[in-house]
């Protein structure tokens, strides 16, 4: 009697965790709409860079991909040539830099489409977020021990 009971109330409870969690999927991105207060107009146009991105993105990593695997081919052969080895790497230091370039400018890009209000709003989000995430990361730290002089100058002296 009490197997069953437990294991009902196991089954109910892992039901409920798989539906709040299948509830919740797709709800980020509607709560920074929300947020921003974005008109229709603004919403097509980050729907656009959004598709435009993940071409983008999509092209460098098939791109980084094939380089890797010609890099992954020229490291197991020992008799590679020198000249082939250096143009690989350059070729993908080349493309790693162009990637950055591209990601810095269509940030620039982006907020260009927002309003000097969301925009503001945008950046105390963001902050909030990283002053969350230093939190986060100290707390981790600090309970293990790691790194307890990096952010809050915790350095501790042995005895």
């Amino acid at each position: 009697m009490k197997k069953s009971i437990f294991g009902c109330a196991l089954v109910s409870i892992l039901l409920g965790c798989g539906l709040i969690f299948a509830l919740g999927q797709g709800q980020p991105q509607e709560k920074g709409r929300r947020f921003l207060n974005l008109t229709p107009e603004q919403r097509t146009q980050l729907e656009k860079y959004r598709e435009a991105r993940r071409a983008e993105n999509r092209a460098f990593r098939d791109q980084m991909r094939k380089l890797g695997e010609d890099w992954r081919a020229v490291r197991r052969d020992p008799q590679a040539d020198p000249k082939k080895v250096d143009a690989l790497i350059d070729e993908m230091a080349r493309l790693r830099t162009d990637h950055w370039k591209a990601v810095y400018h269509s940030r620039t890009e982006l907020r260009k489409m927002f309003t000097p209000e969301q925009l503001a709003k945008l950046d105390r989000f963001k902050e909030r977020m990283r002053d969350w995430r230093m939190a986060r990361n100290h707390y981790f730290h600090r309970s293990r021990g790691f790194f307890r002089h990096r952010l809050f100058g915790e350095i501790q002296q042995k005895s």
